[in-house]
């Protein structure tokens, strides 16, 4: 779990910092990588640890947070015309105001979410 956290941060940090677009999507790539292992690393504990009568409600958890968070990414996909990402859009203005400021972003979010977990 803790691999995929800190490969998601690593991702964010590329990302980032990226100076050209081979670089972002080299970022977004290890990011998607390490969200992947911290989903899967999610369900493997939640198998391991709850009971098999009471893993349906830790399931449904899970699913109702994927459920909240679908109308996050809808209306950001929306708003900049880009495809679905794993993190809600920015506060305060649902779209990405001047392109020089995607980076900032990325720390923001990304990056400072994953070190505070």
């Amino acid at each position: 779990m803790i691999g995929g956290i800190l490969l998601f941060a690593l991702g964010s940090a590329i990302t980032a910092a990226s100076q050209n677009i081979a670089m972002a999507i080299g970022g977004r790539s290890v990011q998607g990588v390490g969200g992947g292992a911290i989903l899967t690393m999610v369900e493997i504990v939640v198998c391991d640890l709850v009971p098999l009568a009471e893993r349906g409600n830790y399931f449904g958890a899970i699913g109702a947070v994927w459920a909240l968070v679908r109308p996050l990414l809808e209306a950001e996909r929306r708003a900049t015309g880009r495809a679905l990402t794993p993190s809600p859009p920015p506060p305060r203005t649902g779209f990405y105001p001047r392109p020089a400021h995607w980076r900032r972003t990325r720390y923001c979010r990304s990056l400072a979410l994953s070190l505070l977990l």
